[in-house]
């Protein structure tokens, strides 16, 4: 059974520190350029930082904690998982397809 040591945790740690780090930094290119392709980026490093925290909560909770996987908070954790990692997919597609297309991809709050 796999445990949770030190170089699993900083494994994690810096997982979510870099996605943090790629998601700040997009945020402020785009406050300054106002493309909307670094919003999407933004928006996908997010998504893959949330995933990683939720990630590592999950394996703390199945090897320290030995929580069954039917507890409802591991199934919890399991749907943000899922959830963050096609969100996070989908959104960096978003940036790459609007790069290729040299057009925004229209977005809920523009449609009014």
């Amino acid at each position: 059974m796999p445990q949770f040591t030190f170089a699993i945790a900083a494994t994690y740690v810096v997982q979510l520190l870099g996605a943090g780090i790629m998601a700040t930094l997009s945020y402020a290119f785009h406050r300054q350029y106002r493309r909307s392709y670094l919003e999407h980026w933004t928006r996908g490093w997010t998504a893959l930082a949330i995933c990683r925290l939720t990630t590592a909560i999950a394996f703390f909770l199945a090897t320290e904690r030995h929580e069954p996987a039917a507890h409802p908070l591991r199934l919890a954790i399991t749907l943000v998982i899922g959830v963050t990692d096609y969100v996070q997919v989908g959104w960096f597609l978003f940036g790459v397809y609007e790069i290729v297309r040299r057009r925004p991809v229209r977005q809920a709050a523009d449609a009014r």
